[in-house]
């Protein structure tokens, strides 16, 4: 189905639009638009001062409607709209403009309208940014408010003991490969000038480990 918009300023060009439309095969919608129709927009200087004209072609943006724009005169495009390619109604094939556009609308190619940010969606946009806001607020104070006050604190203990865990886990499955590695720790000087490049040659996830270990190893040279 296909709705038209327009003021009463252009009742005469909404009249023969129609009448064009009916006669190319086009089904109308006689009064008022519905949110599954095609929107055909009919712009003037006196539909871009109507307000009524605003908020329905902003409802039509919010229910996602292809929205064909038409010009009864040359005017801008308002800004929410000014990324469509708008039809000439002066123009001598501005009929056959409309039914491409129309046919092109309905064609099971055809691309989702893009998504606006209407007046509704940015006044929601800003509910949405105040309502996170405030819960990050609240969130902050209730932490503030159980450390300085309740003398909540993280559980130490149980971390150091998942830790503990953890680096055991990770000492069993390692220490047999490692064991293999640690045989050529450097033993003087001039092994330990060429040791970076033999560490280079251990896998990724040992080196730290057999790096520190050559560290260790180095410092308790030194104490002797």
């Amino acid at each position: 189905m296909i709705s038209i918009l327009a003021t009463v300023h252009d009742a005469a060009v909404e009249a023969r639009l129609r009448s064009a439309l009916l006669a190319a095969g086009h089904e109308l919608r006689q009064q008022g638009t519905d949110k599954n129709d095609l929107l055909i927009a009919v712009l003037s200087q006196a539909a871009l001062q109507d307000k009524a004209f605003h908020d329905a072609l902003n409802t039509a943006l919010d229910n996602d409607q292809p929205i064909v724009p038409a010009l009864a005169e040359r005017v801008k495009l308002p800004k929410l709209i000014d990324h469509l390619v708008p039809v000439d109604l002066s123009a001598a094939n501005a009929t056959e403009q409309l039914d491409a556009k129309i046919q092109a609308t309905y064609s099971p190619d055809a691309r989702l309208p893009l998504r606006v940010r209407t007046p509704s969606v940015q006044r929601a946009n800003r509910r949405s940014g105040l309502i996170v806001a405030f819960l990050a607020l609240a969130m902050f104070a209730i932490g503030i408010y159980a450390v300085a006050v309740l003398n909540v604190e993280a559980p130490v203990e149980e971390y150091n003991q998942i830790n503990t865990e953890a680096a055991a886990t990770r000492d069993f499955i390692i220490a047999p490969t490692l064991e293999t590695y640690l045989r050529f720790l450097p033993g003087s000087q001039d092994e330990a000038a060429q040791y970076p490049s033999t560490l280079q040659a251990v896998p990724t996830r040992l080196r730290p480990f057999v790096a520190a270990t050559a560290t260790a190893v180095a410092v308790d040279q030194q104490s002797d």
